[in-house]
Formats: structure tokens, C-alpha cells, sequence
């Protein structure tokens, strides 16, 4: 992340895991989640994604992703841009989860677990540190939702509509950022 030089920044830091998302989508992501506040980009390859994208253009990618939060982070006065990660996959992200105090997964077969319990349950720490894993638009097979469960994910409903893949990441933002960031303030 690199320093600019306001006061605008939530204490409360978000990494959305985003699964490949097809066409431009995965720009309307990153550009309205840094407006929202999300201080992390981590994007993965998952079995479902219909985008495939091989190693020689993953820097490409990357840097064009990186390029775009910068613009939408001066656009909207935040103190720092936010880091885009390199493209991770099932059996490489477990690491990197392991760093947050919440890790999230929205998945649409959950019934139970609501996004509410699980803010309830982080006790309103306005420092938290939360993961969002997104699936892509083709869903998410069991065994990666049981591998990211195993791995400390909270799997959690978003209601009962089934939202698109580039929905997820503003919704959970947006209310994590009301309820522990500086959106409720």
C-alpha cells in the first residue's frame, strides 16, 4: 500500500478474495471497492472461473488491476492505494488467510450463518482485519467451500437471492464498513 496524504482511512481493513470474474468485471470490483475502502485485492483462480489466465499475462493483469486502483483511489481522495496480490488458487491461498481476524466466505447454499453473526461474534473491533472469499459466477464446488471451511473460513448467507459475483464484494463491503468501519460513524 502506498501512502497519500489525507485523513480518510477506516481503521478497519478488508481484503476481497475475488474469484476471476469474466469480461471487465473484475474492474468494476476493484474500482468501486477501493471507493468503498477495501485496502486489499487478492484475485483467485478457482475451479468454476471461466477465465483462465496463464502466467505469462498474469503480470499484465495484475499491473493493469493495480493501475486502476490507483485511479479510483485519487479519485476519491483515500490516504493510500490499495495492493492488488497475485493471482492465488485453492492450494496456495490457505497461507495468506491465516493473517486476518475474520475470514468470510459468501456462499449461496449456506442456509444458517448469517454476515450479522459473524460481525456479532468480532465484537464491533473497529481494527479487524477480514477476508472476503467471493466465488465466480459459476458457483463454488463443496470441496473448496469444505477446504476454505477447514481452513478457518466463516461461510455465510447474503439472503436468499443469489447475487452476481461482482454484487458480493460492494455488498459485505458496504455493511462491514457501516458496522465496524467509518461508514456508522
Amino acid at each position: 500500500m502506498q501512502k497519500l496524504e489525507n485523513n480518510k482511512e477506516s481503521t478497519l481493513y478488508i481484503n476481497i478474495v475475488q474469484a476471476l470474474p469474466k469480461a471487465d468485471k473484475m474492474d468494476f470490483i476493484i474500482q468501486k471497492c477501493t471507493e468503498l475502502g477495501v485496502k486489499e485485492f487478492t484475485p483467485l483462480a478457482l475451479k468454476r472461473c471461466v477465465v483462465k489466465i496463464d502466467s505469462k499475462d498474469e503480470q499484465k493483469k495484475i499491473l493493469k488491476w493495480q493501475k486502476q486502483v490507483e485511479v479510483a483511489s485519487k479519485q476519491c481522495g483515500r490516504d493510500i492505494i490499495p495492493k492488488v496480490n497475485k493471482i492465488y488458487n485453492i492450494n496456495t491461498i490457505q497461507d495468506l488467510l491465516k493473517n486476518y481476524d475474520l475470514v468470510l466466505l459468501a456462499y449461496e447454499n449456506e442456509k444458517d450463518n448469517t454476515l450479522k453473526n459473524e460481525i456479532e461474534k468480532i465484537n464491533k473491533k473497529e481494527d479487524a482485519s477480514i477476508a472476503i472469499i467471493i466465488g465466480p459466477e459459476g458457483g463454488l464446488e463443496q470441496t473448496e467451500v469444505d477446504f476454505l471451511k477447514q481452513n478457518g473460513a466463516k461461510v455465510v448467507t447474503l439472503g436468499n437471492r443469489i447475487l452476481r459475483t461482482e454484487t458480493v464484494a460492494m455488498a459485505v463491503t458496504s455493511i462491514l464498513m457501516y458496522e465496524l468501519g467509518d461508514l456508522g460513524k
